[in-house]
């Protein structure tokens, strides 16, 4: 039996590769922290689109895998044990984590080195959405280098320009005063 003051770990568990019939929450060991790790009691654990190609077998990077693993990306929690040789966290602390697998947990351990603040205010939800979809656009935008990060954004601006334009030109409004100079003819 289950000492009822000890903290419960529940997990979503890929049981087999599969749809989502395949998931099951199950009740498993509370993790320690070891050396350079946090415990953190988890807040919020997004599902991306990713969980589901991971699921499905389909992803490279876990593609070794089996299972049954637990599923979840990333992860915001709070800190709830130290390991042994970490400094620079409390407990209490709210963190981030990009971790491709394990998230989708109560509680998780994560190497101290590689956690990010969450700031105080930050909705714990809308932290967790944040941390693959931005990680994600950074990369396309830098991995390719500077050159591909200014042609990102001006085709960005231009399609807002065409799309102002055309919203303003529509409201009878002036087009080109917004910065779309291909809306020069539109009629009013």
């Amino acid at each position: 039996m289950r000492d009822m003051s000890e903290p419960r770990n529940r997990v979503v568990r890929v049981r087999r590769f599969g749809g989502p019939d395949e998931l099951e929450v199950v009740d498993a060991p509370l993790p320690t922290a070891g050396r350079g790790e946090v415990r953190v009691r988890v807040l919020a654990s997004s599902v991306e689109y990713t969980d589901v190609v991971i699921r499905r077998h389909l992803y490279p990077q876990t593609m070794r895998r089996r299972p049954p693993f637990v599923l979840g990306y990333d992860v915001v929690g709070e800190i709830d044990q130290l390991g042994d040789g970490v400094s620079g966290f409390q407990l209490g602390d709210r963190v981030a984590d990009m971790t491709v697998l394990g998230s989708n947990a109560a509680y998780r351990t994560l190497q101290a080195d590689h956690l990010t603040r969450v700031p105080a205010g930050v909705d714990a939800a809308e932290a967790a959405a944040l941390i693959l979809s931005w990680t994600t656009a950074y990369q396309l935008l830098h991995r390719r280098g500077p050159g591909a990060a200014r042609t990102a954004r001006a085709r960005a601006r231009s399609r807002w320009r065409r799309r102002s334009g055309t919203a303003c030109a529509r409201q009878g409004g002036r087009p080109r005063a917004v910065g779309a100079p291909h809306a020069e003819g539109m009629r009013r």
